[in-house]
């Protein structure tokens, strides 16, 4: 994830996904992804369940299992798993309860 694309509205950011790729440990690594980059989505206005239809839509995939690192962590130590409202609205600082 990166800043706001216009610095005077803050709901919307740039977020980059990475899908369909595989990971390899020592060190972890997520080998030939597929990437979107998403930069005019008001995700403010998103709970987990929109996000998770988002990412559907965009991935015209079904995914398991959603992982999530913050640009400033390596993916060794910063990586997580989503899986609800809760983790959801730590990652964006937002949501729908």
């Amino acid at each position: 994830m990166a800043s706001s694309p216009n610095p005077t509205d803050q709901n919307f950011i740039v977020v980059d996904f990475h899908y369909n790729g595989q990971f390899a440990p020592n060190p972890l690594v997520y080998f030939d992804p597929n990437r979107a980059s998403v930069r005019d989505v008001d995700f403010s206005g998103f709970g987990y369940e929109q996000f998770m239809e988002f990412l559907h839509k965009l991935t015209k995939s079904r995914s398991k299992d959603i992982y999530f690192c913050l640009p400033q962590e390596s993916l060794g130590v910063g990586i997580h798993t989503l899986v609800n409202n809760g983790d959801y609205i730590g990652i964006f600082g937002f949501g729908v309860c």
